[in-house]
């Protein structure tokens, strides 16, 4: 749903721009990665896909 914007003044922008497209990219992977790790009941991967989320969270709101 973020690729797709919201109704922001500057949604229409962002969406376009690269950044904006990697950093959703790294919040997905890293969702499908919490996913992943909480049916495997593997805390340590469950840390490290926090971890990627935190990162692509900071660096998104850094930006835009």
């Amino acid at each position: 749903m973020i690729l797709i914007g919201g109704s922001g003044p500057n949604d229409a922008a962002w969406v376009k721009d690269p950044d904006w497209q990697t950093y959703t990219q790294q919040l997905t992977a890293g969702a499908l990665e919490a996913t992943r790790a909480v049916d495997q009941k593997n805390v340590e991967a469950l840390l490290a896909a926090g971890n990627s989320l935190v990162a692509a969270c900071e660096g998104c709101h850094a930006k835009f």
